[in-house]
């Protein structure tokens, strides 16, 4: 099963380093970043997808109620706060749980087994110039081999090279991933135009290689 991918806001630094060991310690989670801003946050989101949110309420520039309000999509979230006066209104926003600080260990525990675990969104962990980054699969157009090595196309236009075959990393891909061309495998979803000799994404247009034309699914022809 994949892990959740998580980010933690908090602009108290002994919560964030509390919580940042209790996620270390649960093998489901995986924290990817930690705020002290909201609004940076906010625009960290903008380019990546998270699955879980760790918010404090009590926060600087927008109150955590604020930041969910402004979400573009609906990860799961857990509030941190000092207070209790906020915990009936924060189901109206359909929080996962609702934690007060100091956090007890056993109490995390309670929040985070309320986690749906099978709503986490499916990432690569690839190595890229020797060190191993984690990518949404989510947030990728499309792949194009370069001999040994894999251009991986991401939708805010930036691209990662790793030394993988195509053969190899399309096993490990969703089923809205497809083989176009011998270079190329694109993902379905960012597919904005179609014909029985290209493809076209948003900024670039692909090549159908003859052999994979019977391979595409027929919603493409």
């Amino acid at each position: 099963m994949s892990q959740l991918q998580t980010i933690i806001i908090e602009d108290e630094p002994l919560a964030s380093s509390l919580l940042e060991d209790y996620i270390a310690r649960t093998p489901f989670l995986h924290l990817m970043a930690t705020f002290v801003s909201p609004v940076h946050a906010l625009q960290y989101l903008e380019k990546n997808v998270v699955d879980v949110i760790f918010l404090d309420i009590h926060l600087p520039e927008l109150n955590g109620l604020q930041f969910i309000a402004r979400l573009r999509y609906s990860p799961q979230i857990i509030l941190t706060t000092a207070y209790d006066q906020y915990a009936l209104q924060s189901y109206d926003y359909a929080v996962t749980d609702y934690l007060l600080k100091p956090i007890e260990f056993e109490r995390y525990e309670m929040a985070i087994n309320k986690l749906d675990r099978n709503k986490a969104c499916p990432s690569l962990l690839i190595n890229v110039n020797k060190n191993k980054i984690r990518i949404n699969v989510a947030d990728i157009t499309y792949l194009e081999a370069c001999r040994d090595y894999l251009w991986i196309n991401l939708t805010d236009k930036t691209r990662h090279k790793t030394k993988r075959t195509l053969y190899s990393i399309l096993r490990e891909l969703p089923s809205s991933f497809v083989q176009i061309h011998r270079s190329f495998i694109v993902n379905t979803a960012h597919i904005s135009a179609f014909n029985r000799a290209t493809v076209a994404l948003e900024d670039v247009e692909l090549p159908i290689g003859r052999k994979y034309k019977k391979r595409l699914p027929p919603a493409l022809f």
